[in-house]
This record gives structure tokens, sequence and C-alpha cells, in this order.
């Protein structure tokens, strides 16, 4: 089961943290080496960099926490953020907020809805989405077929 979110209310984005960077195609091998910490825990595909929206926050050198978007159609003014992933070692620190709220001030004003995903049982995660004001529109059920 998972959630589908929207972003209802942008005031509740804070302001981009210094921490956090933002990340191209440059960037490609530091990301992949990020998601293999767990492999299907977050998707990703290097085409997604070039919308212009990942960020992430690197320590002592090494990225420990990402998030992109999915896809962005400016056209029908929707953006659907993801790959939020913090290695294990940094959770806890506020860092999936960081990189969540940096990928909503990257897109500015291209698109009206910003929409995401989550797990339904990823309780950090809906914390964090409630938080920075995403609101829960619909369940459904995610599955793989083979």
């Amino acid at each position: 089961p998972h959630l589908r979110h929207e972003l209802v209310d942008r005031s509740k984005i804070p302001p981009r943290e210094s921490e956090v960077a933002d990340l191209g195609f440059d960037d490609l091998a530091e990301l992949e080496a990020l998601y293999a910490t767990e492999p299907g825990a977050a998707f990703f595909m290097p085409h997604m960099l070039a919308d212009e929206t990942f960020v992430g926050v690197r320590h002592e050198g090494r990225l420990v926490a990402a998030a992109g978007t999915h896809v962005v159609s400016v056209e029908h003014g929707v953006a659907a953020i993801g790959a939020v992933y913090t290695h294990p070692d940094h959770r806890g620190r506020g860092l999936g907020a960081a990189v969540t709220a940096a990928v909503v001030h990257r897109l500015g004003e291209r698109v009206g809805v910003i929409g995401l995903n989550a797990a339904e049982d990823n309780a950090a995660a809906l914390v964090i989405y409630d938080r920075l004001g995403f609101e829960a529109i619909w369940r459904y059920e995610e599955c793989e077929l083979a």
C-alpha cells in the first residue's frame, strides 16, 4: 500500500539549507553509489537528471542524501518528486526534509502541482511530507507484475 501526496501548502516549505547542493550528470556515479546502498529503496534512472531538479547533501565529501523528480511536465503543470533517499548512517538528522524542500525550490514556479508517493508503512517519510505541506490524496496498491 502506498499514499499519493500533493503539496497543498507551499508556505510550509522552509528556506533552502546551505548544505544542500544542486546535482547533475557530473554527479551520476555518486548518485548510483548512494542508491546502491539499499537496492530498490528508491527509484532512480540517469535520465531523470535532465529535469535539473536533483539535489544532495555530502558529509565528509561523500553523498549521503539525495532527491529529485521522476517526471516534470511544464506543459501539464505537474511534477512528481522521487528518488528521495538518505543513507542509513545519516537518518534522523533532517536530511530527507532538507532535500525534499530543496527539490521544491528547484522546481520553483515551473509547475503548479507537485506530488510524491510514499509507502504507507514508511512512517518517517510520512511525517516529513506532512510537515512540509504535503497531503495524502489517495491510497493505492503498488505491485510488480511478472
